[in-house]
């Protein structure tokens, strides 16, 4: 349990795809790994357009702003 709730800030930090993980940072001192399966049902809303172009780009999705 990492404390996730509705609104809750976070910042995705690494995507590990051979360990099916997703590493996030909840503030600056607290960090968790989940897994891809579980990171897949979170609704993500992005603070602004330079983070949504950084995480296509990680993920090879292609998307219109």
């Amino acid at each position: 349990k990492v404390g996730l709730r509705p609104g809750k800030r976070l910042r995705v930090t690494a995507r590990d795809e051979a360990a099916d993980t997703l590493e996030i940072e909840l503030d600056r001192n607290r960090r968790a790994s989940l897994g891809l399966r579980a990171a897949g049902k979170i609704f993500v809303m992005f603070d602004d357009i330079t983070e949504r172009t950084k995480a296509a780009a990680a993920s090879g999705s292609v998307f219109s702003p």
